[in-house]
């Protein structure tokens, strides 16, 4: 619904659509992941850190490198 909405905006207003491409949708998801992850682990020691991140966001940014 809200991309309906986004493209009568740039209709209105002249400015093309611009198509999106799936896997630069995907990375951005999964970096939007990683800074979640960051903000929930803020203020934990850092071994708690640590270990959120092995087991959280290893996967992401080793899925990233694919």
């Amino acid at each position: 619904m809200a991309d309906i909405e986004e493209n009568a905006r740039r209709k209105a207003t002249g400015k093309k659509e611009i198509p999106l491409s799936p896997i630069a949708v995907e990375v951005v998801r999964r970096i939007d992941a990683l800074f979640e992850i960051e903000r929930s682990i803020n203020g934990r020691s850092p071994e708690e850190r640590l270990e959120i991140r092995q087991t959280l966001s290893r996967p992401l940014v080793e899925g990233l490198q694919v």
